[in-house]
């Protein structure tokens, strides 16, 4: 498992990171992480099947020549996902991060990705980013 890393190394991104799968509860969680200019914020994500954000990114590296529209992931709890294609070989991601439900605060970064090789990039490592199930 590795981490995923979203945006410039020194500039602004978004990483998730520490994934985990709570065989009590059934959910997926993991750490997203924002670094924007002077601010480091974090928050614990929560989903029932963390394999979708995979097939998400790997949905948006496939379609690299574009789509219509915007695409969205929502864990419900912690991390929405928005993507755009807003300009020819590029995807802009925008993330929504909030601390809790109800939200009591709550950040949006957007960060442009290149929509071929970055983006497949971002696709591998969310695939290895997913919590093995053993039964």
């Amino acid at each position: 498992m590795r981490d995923v890393s979203i945006g410039q190394p020194d500039g602004y991104r978004v990483r998730l990171c520490v994934a985990e799968l709570d065989p009590d509860e059934g959910l997926d969680t993991f750490i997203v992480q924002v670094h924007a200019e002077d601010l480091f914020a974090f928050a614990r994500v929560e989903f029932v099947d963390l394999s979708l954000l995979a097939d998400y990114f790997e949905d948006l590296a496939r379609d690299w020549r574009g789509w219509e529209g915007t695409r969205t992931w929502k864990s419900g709890v912690g991390l929405d996902i928005e993507a755009v294609q807003d300009r020819p070989g590029y995807n802009r991601l925008r993330f929504t991060i909030d601390d809790a439900f109800p939200a009591s605060w709550s950040i949006t970064l957007d960060i442009d990705v290149e929509a071929g090789e970055q983006m497949a990039r971002i696709a591998r490592d969310a695939r290895a980013f997913v919590p093995s199930r053993t039964t």
